[in-house]
């Protein structure tokens, strides 16, 4: 017999079955409840209600039943796909925010800062071999991990306790000099010396980490320095001319240095007759300074590797909260 009656007061479906409330959609739209199918009970009606199925999902008119439940159940599986697809997407998110928070922490805490209680070191091993903990050495002292964080090499406090202009003042620069920034990190030291040289001279910067040096060109980039050139150097070879330089700076590098022989060789030979090599240092006779040991140099330990290979001491500047301004010339060199 053919079901024609598709409009019920006593709450049945279009079909004459019970347990079917259709006043909620008969208050919005009163043509569509007359002709559906339901299928599911209130769960699936206040479902729709609420806007979390879509109505076209949902036949009208005199279907099947087995072909009203396929479309049910596949509008629900479309939306439970889309509720986990955005919950993948809100775990990526937070995940991304906490690498980046962490990377972040690491770059501060691995270019030097210490814990407040750093424990004892090691016995030192011998020159050019490894300690009992793997780490590499030079004549006994352990050499620092290379410092590629560019958060902690720009860090907001940097300016007060380095003092890269009084440092510049002290260093007596002056126009059409020739000077290198060996280890520039993100060029920080570099635009600074090549505005006091002008553009008469030339800064040489080298880095051994290719993203630094395109820091350092992009920053260069920025402040329209064309007097400044870059070299990408390797462990070995700070990649300088020979008899070019005026001055070479490292600030907070030599230390990380792994065959200091080999590149400060490479400097000496770099340095003009009456040129000077600068070494910016934080204070390893200072134990209270919140800094690693590896990351520290005194004045004895800077002198005792230095002289060996053919610098001669001159002085050393200790107006810095930190660190010490460490001037040495060529052995060699001929008297100003």
């Amino acid at each position: 017999m053919a079901r024609t009656d598709t409009r019920h007061r006593d709450g049945t479906n279009v079909f004459g079955e019970p347990g079917c409330d259709l006043d909620p959609l008969r208050t919005r739209h009163p043509a569509i409840a007359a002709e559906l199918r339901l299928v599911g009970g209130r769960r699936s009606i206040a479902r729709m209600h609420r806007g979390i199925l879509p109505l076209p999902v949902l036949a009208v008119g005199p279907l099947a039943p087995r072909r009203q439940h396929h479309a049910l159940a596949g509008a629900e599986r479309m939306v439970e796909a889309a509720r986990t697809a955005f919950d993948l997407m809100r775990f990526s998110l937070y995940f991304a925010a906490l690498v980046l928070a962490l990377a972040v922490a690491t770059a501060a805490v691995g270019c030097g800062r210490s814990s407040p209680a750093p424990g004892p070191s090691p016995a030192p091993a011998p020159a050019g071999e490894a300690g009992s903990d793997g780490r590499a050495r030079y004549e006994g002292r352990v050499i620092a991990d290379l410092c590629t964080g560019a958060a902690w090499l720009d860090r907001a406090d940097r300016e007060e306790r380095e003092q890269p202009e009084r440092v510049l003042d002290a260093l007596r620069l002056s126009p059409g000099m020739t000077v290198a920034d060996v280890g520039a990190g993100t060029g920080y030291f570099t635009v600074r010396l090549a505005r006091r040289v002008g553009k008469a001279g030339r800064v040489y910067a080298t880095e051994i980490s290719p993203e630094m040096l395109r820091l350092v060109d992009a920053r260069v980039s920025r402040e329209r320095l064309p007097n400044v050139q870059l070299e990408l150097a390797t462990a070995t070879d700070a990649r300088l001319p020979a008899r070019c330089c005026d001055l070479v700076l490292l600030v907070d590098v030599y230390h990380e240095l792994t065959d200091p022989p080999a590149v400060m060789g490479g400097i000496r030979r770099a340095l003009k007759e009456t040129g000077r090599l600068v070494l910016v240092e934080y204070r390893g006779e200072d134990a209270q300074l919140a800094i690693k040991p590896e990351h520290k140099m005194t004045l004895a330990r800077l002198r005792s590797e230095l002289e060996p290979m053919g610098f001669a001491f001159v002085e050393s500047l200790e107006f810095l909260p930190d660190q010490r301004i460490a001037i040495f010339t060529r052995d060699d060199a001929i008297p100003r």
